[in-house]
């Protein structure tokens, strides 16, 4: 589940309204208030349930947390700053830890997937290709991260799925991963009729 940060938060809606826009069942798996937390979604053709796929969503935030204020600079809120009651101020913004924060997000993406107990929804993970989707704020750009060498570290995860905008016609950018040991049909991201 994205931590409870505004931006991460915003990143959820988008991804699961991107997967509803293709004409699939956006099953919410995590819910506020249970005692443990799990997988966020389980993605299913509405004649299918059980040829879905497992989907945990997450944020890479890269320019920062401003101590001072405890928000996120990278907020895409355009009246942040208002909100604030200060004016937008120099950050030391550091590209070479792009990579580095995806590969925390997956570790705690694995993590969650580890720790989900799903046999009330009667799916069996096991069986199923476990997907991450992620959105980057505003200074950071997937193509900045060599996902298929990456992926090599994760055999859990089948494939990521990327948005690189908060944009209503955004598509998700898929980077396979070629040593999941349960494989990501992107047939999947097809606009679905049934």
């Amino acid at each position: 589940m994205i931590d409870g940060n505004k931006a991460g938060n915003e990143w959820q809606d988008k991804i699961e309204a991107t997967f509803k826009k293709l004409n699939l069942n956006v099953e919410l798996l995590d819910k506020k208030g249970s005692k443990k937390s799990c997988i966020d979604f389980y993605i299913h053709r509405k004649s299918a349930y059980q040829g879905g796929f497992l989907c945990e969503a997450t944020s890479i935030n890269t320019v920062g947390f401003d101590e001072e204020e405890k928000a996120q600079i990278s907020s895409r809120d355009n009246k942040f700053w208002d909100s604030v009651g200060k004016h937008i101020r120099e950050y030391n913004y550091n590209n070479d830890n792009i990579e580095n924060k995806v590969r925390r997000g997956l570790v705690k993406a694995v993590r969650q997937y580890n720790n989900s107990d799903l046999s009330s929804f009667k799916i069996v993970k096991e069986k199923k290709p476990f997907v991450v989707s992620m959105g980057f704020d505003f200074t950071a750009f997937p193509d900045q991260v060599n996902f298929s060498q990456l992926l090599q570290e994760f055999p859990l995860i089948s494939a990521v799925l990327t948005l690189d905008s908060m944009q209503d016609d955004v598509k998700f950018r898929v980077y396979k991963n070629t040593s999941a040991q349960t494989p990501f049909e992107e047939s999947f991201l097809q606009q679905s009729i049934s």
